[in-house]
C-alpha cells in the first residue's frame, strides 16, 4: 500500500512538474506578484501554488487518472510479483520462509480450483467472462511459480536442518504442479474458443459428465488445501481414491462417447474436443494427487504451530 501511494505521488508530481514546465513564464510572474522581494518567501509561495495548482487541475479527471493507475501501476505490481506472503527479510529465518512459502502454495492451489470451475463453467455455458477470468488466473500462476522458485533457491543457500533442507524440492515441484494445472486449464480453455467459434453441439449428457469429473477434482483440491493448511495426514488416502476415480470416470466417459458416436448423436468434431477436455482433467488429478503426496511427505518439515490460520 505504501509503494502505491508512492507511485500516485510521483505521477502527479511529474503532471505538476511538466504543467509548470510548459506555463514557466506565466508561473513566475504569478509567483513575484504575490511575493515579497524575500527569495525564501517566493521559494515556498512557489511550492504552495504548485501543489494547489497540481490538486486542482486533477479533480475533473479523478476517475481516470485513478483507471490510469490500477492500468499501469496496479497491473504492473501484480506481473512484476504475484506473491502476497514472500518476505526477503524472512529467509533469514527458515523457519518463517517456508511459513509463508506453504501460504503461496496454498494460494496458488485456491487459485487453480477457481481456474478449473470457470473452465468448465465457460466450457459448458460457452461464458466468455469466466474464459476471462481463467486467463487472468493463469497469468497469477505463472508468475507466482517464478516468485516461489526464485525465494526456496535463495532460502537453499542458508544454513538448513535436514528436515527444511527436504522440503526444498518438495516445495518447488509443488507449486510447478501447481503450474502444470493451470497449463492443462489453458489447454481446456484453446478447446472452448474452437467450441465457441465453430458452434460445436454437445450432448447434455458429456455436459454433465463434464461436470461430474470437475466435482471430483474440487474435491481432491479442496483436499489439499487442508492437507497443506492442517498438515492431515487422511487427505492424502483420500485423494489416493479421488484420483483412481478420476480415471475410471475418464475411460467410462470415453466409452460411453464412443456409443453416441455410434448413435449418431453427436458429430466426429465435437467428439475429439470431448475426449481432449476429458485427458486434461484427468491430467490436472494427476498433479494435485502429487501435490498431495508432497504436502503429506516433504512438506512435513515445518512446524504446523508457525503456520497461522489465513483466509485466502
Amino acid at each position: 500500500m505504501q509503494e502505491e501511494q508512492h507511485g500516485h505521488t510521483l505521477y502527479i508530481n511529474v503532471f505538476g512538474v511538466l504543467l509548470v514546465a510548459i506555463t514557466l513564464p506565466w508561473f513566475v510572474q504569478l509567483i513575484l506578484a504575490i511575493s515579497s522581494s524575500d527569495i525564501s518567501a517566493q521559494i515556498a509561495n512557489s511550492h504552495t501554488v504548485f501543489n494547489v495548482l497540481s490538486a486542482v487541475i486533477f479533480l475533473p479527471i479523478t476517475k481516470y487518472y485513478v483507471k490510469f493507475l490500477e492500468t499501469v501501476i496496479r497491473g504492473k505490481d501484480k506481473l512484476a510479483n504475484a506473491s502476497m506472503y514472500l518476505d526477503k527479510l524472512l529467509l533469514d529465518t527458515p523457519v518463517a520462509a517456508l511459513r509463508a512459502s506453504i501460504l503461496e502454495l496454498i494460494r496458488g492451489t485456491e487459485i487453480s480450483k477457481n481456474m478449473v470451475k470457470n473452465i468448465i463453467d465457460g466450457f459448458v455455458e460457452n461464458d466468455e467472462k469466466k474464459l476471462e477470468l481463467v486467463k487472468k488466473d493463469e497469468a497469477t500462476i505463472n508468475q507466482l511459480q517464478k516468485d516461489v522458485t526464485s525465494y526456496i533457491v535463495n532460502l537453499s543457500k542458508r544454513q538448513l536442518t535436514d528436515s527444511q533442507s527436504i522440503m526444498v524440492p518438495a516445495m518447488i515441484n509443488s507449486i510447478n504442479n501447481v503450474e502444470r494445472i493451470g497449463d492443462h486449464t489453458i489447454d481446456i480453455f484453446e478447446l472452448c474458443q474452437v467450441k465457441i467459434e465453430k458452434r460445436l453441439d454437445f450432448t447434455k449428457e458429456a455436459m454433465d459428465e463434464l461436470r461430474t469429473i470437475e466435482g471430483v477434482i474440487v474435491e481432491m483440491l479442496d483436499n489439499t488445501i487442508i492437507a497443506l493448511r492442517e498438515q492431515d495426514m487422511d487427505m492424502a488416502a483420500k485423494n489416493t481414491i479421488l484420483e483412481d476415480r478420476v480415471d475410471e470416470l475418464s475411460k467410462e466417459f470415453q466409452n460411453r462417447h464412443i456409443e453416441r458416436l455410434d448413435d449418431d448423436k453427436c458429430n466426429v468434431e465435437s467428439g475429439v474436443v470431448f475426449i481432449d477436455v476429458v485427458n486434461h482433467l484427468e491430467r490436472i488429478a494427476d498433479h494435485i494427487y502429487k501435490i498431495t503426496l508432497l504436502s503429506t511427505d516433504g512438506l512435513q518439515g515445518y512446524e504446523k504451530s508457525l503456520l497461522p490460520s489465513v483466509e485466502l
